[in-house]
């Protein structure tokens, strides 16, 4: 009886960790082949995406902190953002290399785990130069 319980439990697992792995690994297959497709695409239009940063920051009169480029329904586009003195701004640009008008953002997109990351970071470094010196102080 205990066997058959291990038994169903290990094969429900099993399923459960073929049912997460089979759409992550078909997302990663997909995901080269949208990279050979955008490159096809940079081809055609002969625009790079640092042609692309090259107009937004022609448009915003500012420097590129952030690029990206997109394709959706077989069209490429790219995504730019520019910082000018304190502004950030999101510039799109067209396959063909035209940038459109600059839109005022407050942020650019990153990783969630990424997010903040830098002030924890400097956190972490001056607890730690902190403790170094409160040693000292300590006779440590």
């Amino acid at each position: 009886m205990l066997r058959s319980k291990w038994f169903v439990r290990s094969m429900m697992a099993l399923g459960l960790i073929v049912a997460v792995a089979i759409p992550v690994y078909a997302h990663c297959g997909h995901c080269a082949a949208d990279c050979k497709t955008m490159v096809a695409k940079m081809d055609e239009a002969k625009t790079t995406l640092a042609k692309a940063i090259e107009s937004a920051e022609a448009a915003t009169k500012g420097r590129a902190v952030n690029a990206s480029c997109h394709l959706a329904d077989g069209k490429l586009s790219y995504t730019v953002y520019c910082s000018a003195g304190d502004k950030l701004s999101e510039v799109a640009v067209d396959a063909a290399g035209k940038a459109g008008a600059p839109k005022d953002v407050k942020e650019f997109p990153v990783a969630a785990e990424d997010h903040g990351k830098g002030d924890k970071e400097k956190g972490e470094k001056k607890e730690e130069k902190g403790d170094k010196k409160g040693d000292k102080k300590n006779g440590g």
